[in-house]
C-alpha cells in the first residue's frame, strides 16, 4: 500500500532547478582540488617559481572548471537527449508512490515501470519546488512539493522518508 504519491513533469527548468544539489560528493572533493590548484598557480606566478607548480595549477584548476561549471550543464542536456530518444519528447510525466517496500515509479510517457529499494537511495535533496532523492547509480527520484503540501503531507513524508533512510542525510535550505 501506498503511503505517499505525487506526480510530476520533469522540464529543461526542472533539471536546471536541481542541477547543483546533483553534483555527486566526490566532484565536490574534486572541486576542492581545483582550488588548491588556482591556489597554486597564483603563489607560482606571485613567486615565479617553477613552471611545472604553474603548469600543475592550471590543470588543477581546469579541472575545478570543468567539473564545478561544465559538468552539471553537460548532465542536463545528456538528460534532456535521453527523455527525447526515449519517449521523442524532453517533458517527462513520471509518477511516484512511496510504499513500505519501495519507491514505485512509473514513467506516464512511457508507460515504463519500476521500483527502488529504499537501501539504494544515498543522497536527499531539496530545491524550492521539489525533494530529490539519489539513487547508488545517479537515478534522480523527484518528489513534488506542491502536491504534498496541498494534502498537508510534508511533514508526516520527511517523517516517513527518514524512517526508511536512517543512512542517509537530510539535507534542507
Amino acid at each position: 500500500m501506498e503511503q505517499f504519491e505525487t506526480s510530476y513533469i520533469i522540464t529543461a527548468d526542472t533539471y536546471k532547478e536541481m542541477k547543483w544539489k546533483t553534483i555527486p560528493p566526490r566532484d565536490i572533493i574534486i572541486c576542492s582540488g581545483g582550488v588548491i590548484g588556482a591556489v597554486m598557480l597564483i603563489v607560482g606566478s606571485i613567486m615565479e617559481q617553477s613552471p611545472v607548480m604553474i603548469f600543475v595549477g592550471i590543470v588543477v584548476a581546469f579541472v575545478f572548471i570543468f567539473t564545478f561549471f561544465l559538468a552539471p550543464k553537460r548532465n542536463i542536456k545528456i538528460n534532456l537527449q535521453r527523455a527525447k530518444e526515449t519517449t521523442g519528447t524532453t517533458d517527462l510525466e513520471v509518477q511516484t508512490a512511496f510504499a513500505d517496500d519501495g519507491i514505485k515509479l512509473h514513467d506516464l510517457s512511457s508507460g515504463g515501470r519500476s521500483t527502488v529499494d529504499y537501501g539504494n537511495v544515498n543522497r536527499f535533496a531539496e530545491t524550492k519546488n521539489m525533494y530529490i532523492l539519489l539513487t547508488k547509480a545517479n537515478l534522480l527520484i523527484i518528489v513534488n512539493k506542491a502536491t504534498l503540501a496541498q494534502a498537508g503531507e510534508t511533514e508526516a513524508f520527511l517523517q516517513f522518508i527518514k524512517s526508511k533512510l536512517p543512512h542517509v542525510k537530510i539535507k534542507r535550505p
